[in-house]
């Protein structure tokens, strides 16, 4: 299974087309083109060898926030560092 963040491939499709050097007036069509484009071509290089193509889209609530950060707190324990409050000064 190729599992595809179409965020990423929305932003990275855009940060071409912007810093690109014959950069074009960006359209919705333009946007659409581009992001299907990149989609078929990964499907079409990775199908064989993974299978099918799942796309994978955030809500505003991103449910990443919540592991990274607590393994964010798993690593400073096992590490025996301490946390800062944010208010406190060095």
């Amino acid at each position: 299974m190729i599992i595809v963040d179409i965020n990423q491939i929305m932003i990275s499709n855009l940060m071409v087309q912007i810093n690109g050097r014959q950069a074009v007036e960006l359209s919705e069509d333009l946007v659409r083109h581009m992001v299907l484009n990149s989609l078929r071509a990964h499907n079409k290089k990775f199908k064989k060898e993974y299978g099918e193509m799942v796309i994978a889209c955030d809500s505003k609530n991103v449910w990443r926030r919540e592991v990274k950060w607590k393994h964010a707190e798993d690593m400073i324990k096992q590490e025996g560092w301490q946390l800062l409050a944010s208010d406190e000064t060095a």
